[in-house]
């Protein structure tokens, strides 16, 4: 009884909270100059000059750049995106919930021990069973958002056939990463009953690690084309803004972003060997040669500042905590209602599903703390590239273009803000990059002491 008392308010405090949500936070493989996922504003502000000749200034505007009001289209795709971002939360619960609680995890892992017969091909095949069925029961959903909405906004540019390809791509891809990992969690769970929960935070962090190592590598180019840099002005322009910021045999990659989508976005991503700085071919198309260069400057910050790898170990502890949950609830439900659900131990096949769940519940609560540290390095990098480049109006101008170029708002509710806001509001990145210059004062920046002089 206590534990459904308990299931009931979390469920109660989860939709109080979505209600006031928004989208979903960045994941590991990447820290993006600005947040797709919000709602696209176009045609609605005001007249703004940009550099005709299309080259590089140092010369330091003082107009100040207004915050541009959203249009109706955009506050329509903003609202709306808050509420099926609610339907995608509760469906992503709702799925293991049912499998769990019907019993039907217990049915799979009878299914999957046929098919795998040992411990860990079973795992796999209880994974690969798992997601097959969520992805079959989740497709309507996710074709409706992911391509009917998209294209009804003039947002995409995907086919079918390629949206269709890059969705089973990326459900091998979690097929795989979920099912090697989950083959070692069992077997860890089973051998170490009392202190599991340490050793796989301990492995579920090294394989966060290895997740942001090789997704510049092996996963990115499974979706797109990247290459080098096609504008050599451009590529110029970035080498010399690298080495001024002691970035030495920067790699720098332009991915064919356009035949998915119109947005603008550029991240940094890899870590040691494979970080690398990626621009999409929307954005080169859209910014002028200023804009880019702040927009660069912006992504050598997270790479000179090491925010790649502070995104990892925030990401690892909030594993270990879901882990340390999970070991003080899941041998309490299992005495309760294991029985019902067919499972006796947190080693059991039938857990997984149990197991999904508390992660992602955890996820979602912790996501305003995520976010808030989120919001942190993506400010940070602002500052860093305002003090590189010093020019605070191609600054506060590429922020207009991506509110008018992609899915944005100006400005957030509160709590909206919380779950949503992986980066500051454009409009507060706009007025910083209207405020920010201690130089014309004769003061020196944060991050003066890290430029290399011109």
């Amino acid at each position: 009884m206590k534990i459904r008392i308990i299931t009931l308010v979390l469920a109660s405090l989860v939709v109080v909270c979505a209600s006031l949500a928004g989208t979903e936070t960045n994941s590991i493989r990447s820290i993006a100059f600005t947040n797709t996922g919000s709602a696209a504003a176009k045609d609605s502000s005001p007249a703004i000059t940009t550099n005709p000749a299309d080259t590089p200034t140092t010369v330091e505007s003082s107009a100040l750049v207004p915050v541009p009001e959203p249009s109706e289209k955009a506050l329509r795709f903003y609202h709306s995106g808050i509420f099926w971002w609610i339907v995608s939360v509760g469906w992503s619960w709702l799925v293991p919930a049912l499998v769990l609680f019907t019993g039907f995890s217990g049915w799979l892992g009878r299914q999957a021990r046929r098919i795998g017969r040992w411990e860990m091909p079973a795992t796999f095949a209880f994974v690969l069973l798992y997601f097959l069925v969520n992805y079959i029961v989740s497709f309507p959903l996710h074709y409706f958002l992911g391509y009917v909405r998209l294209h009804d906004y003039g947002l995409s540019n995907q086919t079918f056939v390629r949206w269709l390809d890059h969705s089973l791509k990326g459900t091998l891809v979690d097929v795989i990463v979920y099912g090697v990992t989950l083959m070692v969690l069992r077997q860890l769970i089973s051998r170490s009953p009392r202190r599991w929960w340490v050793y796989c935070s301990l492995f579920v962090g090294a394989v966060v690690f290895f997740m942001a190592f090789i997704y510049p590598i092996w996963i990115d180019p499974l979706f797109n084309r990247f290459g080098p840099m096609r504008d050599k002005k451009v590529e110029a322009d970035i080498v010399a803004l690298a080495q001024r910021a002691g970035i030495e045999g920067a790699r720098i990659y332009e991915v064919e972003m356009s035949a998915d989508t119109k947005a603008l976005n550029a991240y940094v991503n890899g870590l040691g060997s494979t970080k690398r700085i990626v621009l999409w071919d929307t954005i080169i198309a859209k910014l002028d040669r200023d804009e880019l260069r702040v927009v660069m400057a912006h992504e050598m910050g997270h790479y000179v500042l090491r925010h790649v790898l502070i995104n990892c170990l925030l990401l690892a502890f909030t594993y270990g905590i879901t882990f340390f949950l999970m070991d003080r609830l899941g041998n309490r439900i299992i005495s309760k209602l294991g029985s019902r659900l067919g499972f006796q131990s947190l080693s059991d096949l039938a857990v997984i599903p149990l197991l999904l769940l508390v992660v992602a519940v955890f996820q979602f609560l912790s996501a305003p703390l995520v976010n808030l540290a989120s919001r942190y390095t993506e400010h940070e990098a602002d500052r860093f590239a305002l003090e590189m480049t010093r020019n605070n109006h191609a600054s506060a101008l590429s922020f207009v273009k991506l509110q008018q170029e992609n899915p944005g708002v100006p400005r957030l509710a509160f709590l909206v803000e919380l779950w949503w806001g992986t980066h500051p509001s454009l409009g507060d990145r706009i007025d910083f990059a209207n405020s920010y210059h201690p130089w014309t004062e004769g003061g020196a920046g944060k991050y003066d002491h890290l430029f290399k002089s011109k």
